[in-house]
């Protein structure tokens, strides 16, 4: 069992960085469409910094 584990759990690692990226690039794209809407940079440049902080986590 405990081998198991050991190999599923970079697996699952793996699954929930996929989604926690699909949901930070929805993010992303959502805010880019209210700058186009309302021109509101500081939240766009504020979750732009928050996507490039997770991407240099995730893949540094």
């Amino acid at each position: 069992m405990a081998c198991l584990n050991e190999v599923s759990l970079p697996n699952l690692q793996r699954i929930l960085n996929f989604y926690l990226l699909r949901n930070l690039a929805s993010n992303e794209l959502f805010f880019y469409i209210e700058l186009i809407k309302g021109w509101d940079y500081e939240k766009i440049s504020c979750i732009y910094y928050v996507f490039v902080m997770f991407y240099y986590y995730f893949f540094k």
